[in-house]
Parts: structure tokens; C-alpha cells; sequence
């Protein structure tokens, strides 16, 4: 049986191809792309999710300003 040696910062895919099993590591060196973005994916989606939690909140408190100071006799 073969010996797989796995090395340090490379994410390894298991792949299957005609039956043969294929290790193929994806860096940036062997693709010509930046799959640290993908790798990132997780922390860029929490992001997003916060910034739209801290537009909502801004939003629902412009709201209680704009209706705890409206004067219902005074005309726009």
C-alpha cells in the first residue's frame, strides 16, 4: 500500500477517477486561483450577517427617535 504524506498548510481533496483514488492539493501555485477566499468563506459570511444586524438596529432606532419626538398637530 502506498504511503500518502500530508503536508502542513494544504488542503487535501480525495477525488475518484476511473477508480483510481487522486490526491490533488489546491493552492494558489497549481490552480492560479485564491482559494484562501473560499477558505474564508465562513468568517466573510458572519460578517455579512453582523452588518446587516447593525443596519437593522440603527434602522429601529431612528425609528423610536423619529416617533418619540412626532408632534401629531405640528404639520409637516
Amino acid at each position: 500500500m502506498n504511503e500518502v504524506q500530508v503536508r502542513e498548510n494544504l488542503t487535501y481533496e480525495e477525488t475518484i477517477f476511473n477508480g483510481i483514488l487522486v490526491l490533488t492539493d489546491h493552492n494558489h501555485e497549481t490552480t492560479n486561483f485564491a482559494w484562501w477566499l473560499i477558505n474564508l468563506s465562513g468568517k466573510l459570511l458572519g460578517t455579512h450577517v453582523a452588518h446587516i444586524g447593525l443596519i437593522i438596529l440603527w434602522t429601529g432606532a431612528i425609528k423610536l427617535f423619529e416617533v418619540a419626538h412626532f408632534i401629531p398637530e405640528k404639520p409637516t
